[in-house]
């Protein structure tokens, strides 16, 4: 499901959380940096791989069959500026349903003149969450190089966060109000030197 909270000045933001629970812990996070980028005045549209079910890629994908669900996420991803990437961690490592999103996405090029990958025009901040006992830079470190390999050329910052903090009040707000300071800062990384794209 598409959520949608324009803003009247900013960035556009594509939230995109790598998780197939949709109601799960990366969700909340989701939400709660939604309502914080939206508030600050930018055009946010939260998005999850729960909506965007994807085949997992072969070791020797044909990009002549390139599934179309692959492809309408990329044009989602085209659309915006920047990309808030909210992702969890597996064995110290990145989800599979992370990964393979973006092996098929790389493959999807912004036009037939550009030969670029959709993430290399883009701003991407990542929002990582790790369980208490994790290593902080375990899954980041990771995500960057994944990304990097996939064309990423601009991921502006990564932000920790652990499952312990995303915890939801009565209103289904964070109950932990440090979290919206952390918010706030990586709404600042994704605002600050926003890259002037072309529409995908």
């Amino acid at each position: 499901m598409v959520h949608n909270r324009p803003g009247d000045f900013g960035p556009q933001i594509l939230i995109l959380t790598a998780s197939d629970n949709p109601g799960g812990p990366e969700s909340v996070l989701a939400g709660a940096a939604a309502r914080e980028l939206a508030t600050a005045g930018s055009d946010v549209t939260q998005l999850s791989l729960y909506d965007y079910p994807l085949p997992m890629i072969g070791s020797d994908p044909d990009a002549a069959h390139i599934p179309p669900v692959a492809r309408a996420l990329a044009s989602q991803i085209g659309r915006h500026q920047c990309l808030l990437l909210v992702c969890g961690e597996f064995n110290a490592s990145v989800p599979v349903i992370a990964k393979n999103m973006i092996d098929w996405v790389a493959m999807v090029r912004q036009n037939s003149k550009n030969s670029q990958s959709i993430f290399g025009q883009r701003k991407i901040v990542l929002a990582n969450l790790i369980g208490d006992k994790t290593g902080q830079s375990a899954i980041g470190d990771h995500l960057r190089t994944v990304l990097e390999a996939a064309g990423a050329n601009h991921v502006a910052g990564t932000f920790v966060f652990r499952v312990s903090e995303i915890a939801t009040d009565l209103e289904g707000r964070l109950a932990d109000r440090t979290v919206s300071v952390r918010l706030r800062t990586l709404y600042d990384a994704l605002l600050r030197d926003t890259l002037t794209v072309q529409s995908g």
